[in-house]
């Protein structure tokens, strides 16, 4: 996962194989989840928390989508918010850059995540 290309086979061919630049993203949900050794600097842990037992019983007062597409330059806005705060701080724990292909350049962005290609 952590090699910048990757040699794959050819999609309907058995003795061709191709390099490509890897941009793997793996996401898991589990119960409890934990991560050891060198992952536990390349993975981002995230909880919710819906206070109900089972989720698909859940109901909204509002539709969240309605909602989110309504306000959609608001949320875009809180996000460049974050990021643009991360940078201006420094870029605290920042790991090690990848590269961005697309601007010939590593990627330094927070949690490295917005490489726009």
């Amino acid at each position: 996962m952590s090699q910048p290309y990757i040699e794959v086979r050819l999609f309907g061919k058995n003795d061709k194989t191709i390099t490509v630049v890897n941009r793997t993203t793996i996401q898991a949900q589990r119960n409890n989840l934990s991560v050891r050794d060198d992952m536990t600097r390349r993975v981002l842990i995230g909880q919710m928390d819906a206070k109900v037992e089972r989720l698909e019983l859940r109901e909204f007062a509002r539709n969240p989508r309605a909602m989110i597409l309504a306000n959609r330059g608001k949320y875009v806005a809180a996000c460049l918010t974050i990021v643009r705060a991360c940078a201006l701080a420094g870029r605290p724990g920042k790991l090690t850059p990848l590269t961005c292909t697309a601007l010939n350049r590593p990627a330094t962005c927070p949690a490295r995540i917005i490489c726009l290609e």
